[in-house]
């Protein structure tokens, strides 16, 4: 399973006169403090959104103690420090890197059609976490292709992020993803 990891910003955004917006600044550890209704309203959103985007489920009971293997199921295991694991990690992401320009050189419904298990996991995955946004919208990589292009802002792109734009470029539908997600069901 992907990790199951996020990060919240606040962006201090000022609105001139003729309703052109300013960013002020961009805050990496924004105050979750709520100064009235509106803004505990606002804020309880924005975190009850994150909470079920990640898919996380509340504890059957209150005050137990999740066993080690049921919260590693969840994806909230403690990262190893075992240093093989660091080095198996570094040659899967060579591996991924490699694959994600290969994947990036073709056109969109060949690229779809050169999936790996590990590459159709991204997809369904990022079709589950659509089915759980509430008030969220995911911006990158865009669902309808070619809008807004991001990927400049980054050395390169990812492998997840490779795979769901040729996915989205090539138009792909729900039944397709379907038989993938009965397949992985198996």
């Amino acid at each position: 399973l992907a990790a199951r990891c996020f990060e919240i910003f606040g962006f201090d955004v000022m609105v001139d006169d003729k309703l052109q917006p300013w960013l002020l600044e961009v805050n990496t550890w924004p105050s979750l403090r709520s100064d009235s209704p509106l803004d505990k309203r606002i804020k309880h959103a924005l975190v009850e959104d994150c909470l079920t985007l990640l898919g996380l489920q509340q504890p059957l009971r209150t005050g137990s103690v999740a066993s080690p293997s049921a919260a590693k199921k969840r994806g909230c295991d403690d990262m190893s420090d075992d240093d093989n694991n660091d080095d198996k990690d570094e040659d899967d992401e060579d591996d991924q890197d490699d694959v994600a320009a290969t994947l990036a050189n073709m056109a969109p419904i060949t690229a779809v059609a050169a999936f790996d298990d590990s590459a159709w996991e991204i997809v369904i995955d990022a079709h589950e976490e659509s089915l759980r946004v509430g008030g969220l919208r995911r911006i990158f990589p865009p669902a309808d292709a070619g809008k807004h292009d991001y990927s400049v802002f980054f050395e390169k792109e990812s492998f997840g992020n490779v795979v769901l734009r040729k996915w989205n470029e090539a138009g792909c539908d729900a039944a397709l993803l379907q038989a993938q997600k009965k397949r992985f069901a198996r």
